[in-house]
């Protein structure tokens, strides 16, 4: 499960080198990639918990490990509470039971400010590298990035897919309802937990990181040092290992 402004295809980079062992399945949330639009025009993140009920039991799954990043990881939490007996192992990729500290990131401020358009692709990888989360993104993650989120127009100009939506939400929706901090969760959630942090990460603070990992029963932390919020995208390989030894 991919975070706020993510796809299902930002684990592109990850899912090859586990799909020989396991058997994978990627979700796009509502109003963001090929998803549909959310009907409700909200938002709301326990309508995501819902979505991932719903698409759990569609696939007839019974038992599995729950991957998620950001903002997927924090539904995990919920979700892994509410369904002890699903999920076997869950992973928080970059993100704790609460969403980075008392003020939003850098990059979670300038998104209200983005361009609507952009001129070339190089104008617009100049604009995301000013952030922390894009300055060291290796080319394939890059390419990921601008794949998903930008459209080319007629008059050749570029356009965002689907962020217009979410930064609207962004305007008018609190931080609090749209990540509401999962503290209360950690103590039902029963199975082994993997969080995995970007050292350079704005999101999951360490002090989030260690209450986090402290507030549940069987957790491990680990670190990937100078790495950002998209350890899938700009350290897959470390990810990737990282996973293997935690996966059953």
């Amino acid at each position: 499960m991919h975070g706020w402004d993510g796809t299902a295809r930002y684990w592109d980079l990850v899912a090859p080198a586990l799909a020989e062992r396991y058997h994978l399945v990627a979700v796009t949330l509502r109003g963001r990639g090929k998803s549909g639009v959310d009907p409700t025009g909200r938002g709301r993140f326990d309508d995501h918990v819902s979505d991932l009920d719903e698409v759990t039991r569609q696939l007839g799954f019974e038992r599995f490990v729950f991957v998620g990043a950001s903002l997927g990881g924090m539904l995990g939490l919920p979700y892994t509470a509410r369904y002890p007996n699903r999920v076997e192992r869950l992973v928080l990729a970059d993100i704790g039971a609460q969403l980075g500290g008392d003020r939003p990131s850098s990059y979670y401020a300038g998104m209200l400010n983005a361009p609507e358009e952009f001129r070339s692709r190089d104008e617009i990888e100049r604009w995301l590298r000013q952030w922390s989360l894009y300055v060291k993104l290796p080319r394939q993650g890059m390419a990921i990035v601008l794949r998903e989120h930008f459209q080319k127009g007629r008059d050749g100009r570029w356009t965002w897919r689907f962020a217009g939506r979410l930064r609207e939400l962004q305007r008018t929706r609190s931080r609090d309802e749209l990540f509401p901090s999962q503290w209360h969760t950690l103590s039902r959630i029963r199975c082994p937990v993997l969080i995995v942090r970007g050292g350079r990460s704005e999101s999951l603070l360490p002090e989030i990181a260690e209450r986090t990992r402290a507030g549940l029963r069987d957790a491990l932390l680990v670190e990937i040092p100078d790495c950002s919020h998209f350890p899938f995208l700009e350290r897959p390989r470390e990810l990737t290992t990282i996973l293997r030894g935690f996966l059953p």
